[in-house]
C-alpha cells in the first residue's frame, strides 16, 4: 500500500516554472467558467467544451490587480489549448 501511494503521490507532483505559476493560478480559478455547448449525434448529444470565458478570466485578472495581462492571458490560452485537446477527446 505504502508503494503505491508513493507511486500515485509522484505521478501527481510536477513542478511549475515561476513565470508560469500565475497562469497556472488563473487557469485553476477559472475552473467554473468553461463555455460548453450540445453537438448532436447519433442517439443523442455530446457536449462540446468550446473555450474558456474571456471575460471572467478579464474580471479576475483585475480583481488581482495583475499587471501584465497581455502575456498572463497568452499563457492562459496555451493552458486552455491543452486542456481543450484533452476535454474533446
Amino acid at each position: 500500500m505504502e508503494q503505491y501511494q508513493a507511486q500515485k503521490a509522484s505521478e501527481e507532483t510536477f513542478a511549475i516554472w515561476p513565470e508560469n505559476a500565475r497562469a497556472l493560478e488563473l487557469f485553476l480559478a477559472l475552473g467554473t467558467q468553461w463555455r460548453t455547448s450540445l453537438v448532436p449525434v447519433q442517439g443523442g448529444f455530446f457536449r462540446h467544451v468550446d473555450g474558456l470565458d474571456y471575460q471572467a478570466a478579464e474580471a479576475v485578472m483585475r480583481i488581482d490587480c495583475d499587471r501584465n495581462r497581455k502575456d498572463l492571458f497568452s499563457r492562459l490560452r496555451i493552458m486552455e489549448s491543452a486542456a481543450l485537446e484533452e476535454l474533446n477527446s
